[in-house]
C-alpha cells in the first residue's frame, strides 16, 4: 500500500494520528510519504514492520504512554526519522536502517516547565430570565438590544446597517439543530451589520448550548462575514461548545477578555484586515485559533490544554505576552507568514512551533 501522493513534497498532509488508549494500527509492506507526520502515535499501540517511510517531516513519532513494535523498516531523506517524547529511549530497532534523513532517532526528554500567568476568570452572574426566543430564520429589522436570556433555534441575521448591540450580563443560548444529520448544531448568528458584545468585568456575556448535556459542537457560531463596521466589539464574553464559536471573513473586529473553552475551534477567520485580540483565554478546544490571509494582533493571550494551540498562514502577525503550553498536536504554527514574537512562552507535547516566512 501507498500512503501519501507521490511526488508529494514534505508537509504536504497531516498523516495518520491515534489519540486514544483504544487505537490499534498495523502497517505492513508499505509506503508512508509527503505527510507532516508519517504515523504519529498519542496514545494506543502500533505495530510497523517492512515499510518505507519518505520523505515525511517526521516518519514516526511518539508520545509517553504509546506503545510501538518496529521491524524491518526502512527510513529515508525525512527530516526527522523518528521521535519520541518524555523519554530518553529513540525510537527503533535493530532491523530499520535509516538513509539520508536530517535526523535519525532522536528521544525529546525536557525539563519540567513551570509557567506563570495572570488567570483570567469570567464573571457569570445566574442565568436571567428568558427575554426573547428566536425560532427558525429571523433578520432583525432594526437596531436592537439584548438583555436577560436570549435562546436561539435557527439562525438569527444581523443585516447591514443594523447594530445589534448585547448587554452586561446576558445569556445567548443556543438549541442544537442538525438538519444534514453530521452531528454538528445549526444554530448561529450571522452580523452583516454590526456586532456590540458589552460584558463587563462582573457581568460577562456567555454564548453557550442550552442543554448542559451536549458537548463541543452543539451550536455553530457568532460569524461576523462582510461587515463594513469598524465598531465590532467582543468584550467580557465566554464562548462554550461551539462549532467555530467566534468566526470573521471580510471584516474587522475587536475582542477583549474573552474565554473560549470546549469548543470545536475557539476562533477562526479568514480575509480579516485588523482584528486584535488582547486578554483571551483559549482552553480545552479542538482548536484554540486558526486563522489565514489576514492582519492580526494577539496580546495578553493564554492557549491550553487544547488539542492545537494556534495555527495560521499567509497572515501578517503581531504577538506579544503569549504562553501556549499543553497542546496535544501543535502549539504555534505559522505558514507562509510574517510573524512578530515578544514576550512568548510556547511549550507542547509533540510538536511545539513551526515558522514558515519572515519571523522577528
Amino acid at each position: 500500500t501507498s500512503i501519501g501522493p507521490r511526488g508529494a513534497i514534505k508537509g504536504s498532509w497531516g498523516g495518520m494520528i491515534a489519540t486514544t488508549p483504544g487505537a490499534s494500527v498495523t502497517i505492513t509492506d508499505s509506503t508512508v510519504s509527503g505527510a507532516q507526520f508519517g504515523l504519529m502515535m498519542l496514545a494506543g499501540t502500533a505495530h510497523v514492520s517492512g515499510t518505507d517511510f519518505r520523505s515525511n517531516e517526521t516518519g514516526i513519532a511518539a508520545a509517553l504512554g504509546a506503545w510501538l513494535g518496529l521491524s524491518g523498516n526502512n527510513f529515508l531523506n525525512n527530516d526527522m526519522a523518528t521521535a519520541a517524547w518524555h523519554t530518553v529511549n529513540p525510537l527503533k530497532s535493530p532491523t530499520d536502517t535509516f538513509s539520508g534523513n536530517e535526523d535519525d532517532a532522536l528521544a525529546l526528554k525536557a525539563a519540567p516547565t513551570e509557567v506563570h500567568y495572570r488567570e483570567l476568570i469570567p464573571v457569570l452572574p445566574g442565568a436571567p430570565p428568558v427575554t426573547r426566543e428566536y425560532l427558525g430564520e429571523t433578520a432583525l429589522a432594526e437596531n436592537t438590544v439584548w438583555n436577560g436570556t436570549v435562546v436561539i433555534d435557527g439562525q438569527v441575521a444581523v443585516p447591514p446597517e443594523v447594530t445589534l448591540t448585547i448587554e452586561p450580563g446576558t445569556h445567548v443560548l443556543f438549541s442544537f439543530r442538525d438538519t444534514n444529520g453530521d452531528g454538528l448544531g445549526e444554530s448561529w448568528i450571522i452580523v452583516q451589520g454590526t456586532i456590540q458584545v458589552l460584558g463587563e468585568e462582573d457581568a460577562w456575556v456567555l454564548f453557550d448550548s442550552d442543554d448542559d448535556s451536549t458537548g463541543p459542537g452543539s451550536w455553530d457560531s457568532l460569524s461576523v462575514i462582510a461587515s463594513d463596521s469598524r465598531d465590532n466589539i467582543i468584550s467580557h464574553a465566554m464562548f462554550r461548545r461551539g462549532v467555530k464559536a467566534f468566526h470573521n471573513h471580510f471584516s474587522q473586529a475587536k475582542l477583549d477578555n474573552v474565554v473560549f473553552v470546549d469548543n470545536l475551534r475557539g476562533i477562526q477567520f479568514q480575509e480579516s484586515e485588523g482584528t486584535v485580540i488582547d486578554r483571551a483565554i483559549l482552553r480545552g478546544n479542538q482548536s484554540g485559533a486558526r486563522f489565514r490571509d489576514s492582519e492580526v494582533t494577539l496580546k495578553n493571550v493564554v492557549a491550553s490544554d487544547n488539542v492545537a494551540g494556534i495555527n495560521f498562514l499567509r497572515s501578517k502577525v503581531n504577538v506579544s505576552d503569549l504562553v501556549v503550553t499543553g497542546s496535544l498536536a501543535e502549539s504555534f504554527v505559522s505558514r507562509e507568514s510574517e510573524t512578530t514574537l515578544t514576550r512568548a512562552v510556547i511549550t507542547g507535547r509533540r510538536r511545539t512551533t513551526a515558522f514558515g516566512g519572515e519571523v522577528h
